[in-house]
């Protein structure tokens, strides 16, 4: 029994690129098919652009028995829109990787030679292009163009504080002094804490390591302490009157 496929087109609206792809598994009339491909770098510009960037549209379906007639129509479109890599997203001709297309089946050309007439298509396709795995080591890398789009789609949006530089306001505000402690504020400190408080406390720290422990205070830090020191005495010494 004869199954049905459509090939469709999907074009990015914002850098022109295309994509060419077929279907099989779908009910109903395909143009209300939400099937938008497979495609590995098709899918990370779904990402940066967002979907209402690209267009979707229906150029064949037909009827077919055998998997060789569906992937000769994909690659005849494939040709035609010229939507191989990097001028579109296809990465491969169908009938280059069958098995690709055809996982767990036996290739549909296997024994068959391409025709002098494919050949030549696939030749003059491929004139002038570099390959799209050359100095990735399989990664894609996004052209400049692409870079250049997704840093405007950033400009307006709040950055991370992190690696940016204080405002001239902003260190000022820093480095008044905090407000001083109001009396009330300071009776509470004062207020001796109960026994059942002080036994808490005490059993919350058992088995915690003191967060000094093993570490040293470099140089620079000694000195610190010693000048936010100086004037003041010691909590340890008593002061005779």
């Amino acid at each position: 029994m004869s199954k049905k496929f459509y090939i469709y087109l999907i074009t990015n609206k914002i850098l022109n690129k295309q994509y060419i792809g077929s279907r099989t598994k779908y009910s109903g009339n395909p143009i209300r098919d939400s099937y938008m491909g497979s495609c590995t770098t098709l899918n990370q510009d779904y990402k940066i652009f967002g979907r209402e960037s690209f267009l979707k549209e229906i150029l064949l379906e037909k009827y077919y028995i055998g998997k060789e007639d569906l992937l000769n129509t994909e690659l005849e479109f494939i040709l035609k829109y010229n939507t191989l890599a990097p001028n579109g997203y296809n990465r491969q001709l169908p009938n280059q990787y069958p098995s690709f297309y055809m996982a767990g089946k036996p290739a549909w050309n296997r024994g068959k030679k391409t025709s002098e007439e494919t050949k030549k298509k696939q030749s003059d396709s491929h004139k002038g292009q570099i390959s799209w795995l050359k100095g990735t080591r399989g990664l894609i890398h996004p052209s400049e163009e692409t870079k250049e789009k997704t840093r405007k789609s950033l400009l307006g949006k709040p950055k991370p504080h992190k690696g940016h530089p204080c405002s001239e306001e902003t260190k000022e505000k820093m480095r008044k002094p905090h407000s001083p402690m109001s009396e009330e504020s300071k009776q509470k400190m004062r207020k001796p804490k109960s026994e059942e408080a002080k036994k808490n406390m005490s059993l919350s720290k058992i088995g915690k390591p003191s967060i000094m422990k093993g570490k040293k205070h470099s140089e620079e830090s000694k000195q610190k302490m010693r000048e936010n020191m100086k004037g003041r005495i010691p909590w340890n010494k008593r002061v005779k009157i």
